[in-house]
């Protein structure tokens, strides 16, 4: 069989004839011949290097929708049944700095509605074997379960070159120790930039929440988009956990995201910026940090920290709207409950 001479064939010869190949040649032989799949996760040349790996979603299996025996409208989807789309993009060296998509990829079904079923994913295992990381991943619209963040963490050995992390529309799946997977999964990256848009919990353990950030040494930037306002973990401990360390990040956008975040934080974190000069200028939208007292409201209002600006706007509604400045810092709030 074909497999059988490809065996005995030189890994030298193999991986030249593999190199005038095109690449789904390349992803179809390694599909059904193992020798083929190890030369090319072994040899770097033979590998695609895109810039940015983009891990989406479609609806699939369409479904005709009758009233009685007549067809009403266009085809809709069966809702809950998607594939997986991976998409490569490589940024151009020119002015315009355009974008331009190397390959896209179809890989396993899976079931949106329950994302902890969705286990089998074979063949985006093997696409990404073909794959060295870029410094941008993008998960867009799929279920985040153990399965997907353990093929993730083991799909290359130069995982510590993804620097930018983006988790739009994602659902995470009601799952024993999920937490744990992503944050082990984010520390094998080397991430200076975490984004996560809209995204919501099957279950009722919150992901978005101080130990999900923990010990993420070269974090950077957190920018967070919430479905529901509030529905997170996000507390004073994540503020202190920073500034014990001396790892605070220097942008946080946290807009229409309400937490429990405390002004003793805030006063702490003033302090540490105003004093420790960084190479960078700390940037921080907290958005709304609910249950404050007056008093340490009082307290931060009469921080005599040089240079230090506090503007307060009160709206109709009651919401007080802060304004911090300081050379080396920018931190922007709103309290409600005191």
């Amino acid at each position: 069989s074909l497999c059988q001479m490809l065996d005995v064939l030189p890994s030298e010869l193999l991986t030249s004839i593999l190199g005038h190949t095109t690449k789904q040649d390349k992803l179809s032989t390694s599909m059904v011949c193992r020798r083929v799949q190890s030369v090319i996760c072994s040899t770097r040349s033979l590998k695609k290097r895109p810039d940015e790996i983009v891990i989406s979603s479609r609806l699939v299996h369409p479904v005709t929708y009758q009233l009685g025996r007549l067809r009403m409208g266009k085809e809709k989807m069966e809702r809950g049944k998607r594939r997986l789309v991976v998409t490569l993009k490589r940024n151009q060296r020119d002015e315009k700095r355009r974008e331009t998509v190397i390959d896209t990829m179809e890989a396993d079904e899976i079931d949106d509605s329950l994302p902890s079923t969705s286990s089998n994913l074979s063949q985006l295992e093997d696409i990404l074997a073909q794959c060295i990381h870029g410094h941008t991943l993008l998960l867009s619209a799929v279920p985040i379960n153990i399965a997907l963040l353990d093929l993730l963490s083991s799909s290359s050995t130069e995982l510590n070159r993804v620097s930018i992390v983006n988790l739009e529309l994602c659902v995470f799946a009601d799952e024993e120790g999920l937490l744990e997977s992503l944050r082990s999964f984010l520390s094998k990256t080397s991430v200076r930039l975490l984004i996560l848009e809209f995204c919501r919990e099957e279950g009722e353990k919150k992901i978005i929440c101080d130990e999900l950030f923990d010990g993420l040494t070269h974090l950077q930037s957190i920018s967070l988009q919430e479905r529901l306002p509030g529905a997170n973990g996000i507390s004073k401990d994540l503020v202190e956990n920073w500034l014990s360390s001396a790892s605070a990040p220097y942008r946080i956008d946290f807009p229409n995201v309400e937490s429990s975040i405390s002004l003793e934080s805030v006063m702490r974190l003033i302090e540490f910026a105003a004093r420790t000069p960084r190479p960078f200028k700390t940037v921080w939208n907290l958005g709304t940090i609910r249950n404050t007292d007056k008093g340490a409201l009082a307290s931060l209002l009469l921080l005599a920290e040089p240079e230090l600006s506090i503007a307060i706007h009160i709206d109709m509604v009651g919401q007080r709207h802060i304004k911090i400045t300081h050379p080396f810092l920018d931190v922007v709030f709103t309290t409600i409950g005191c």
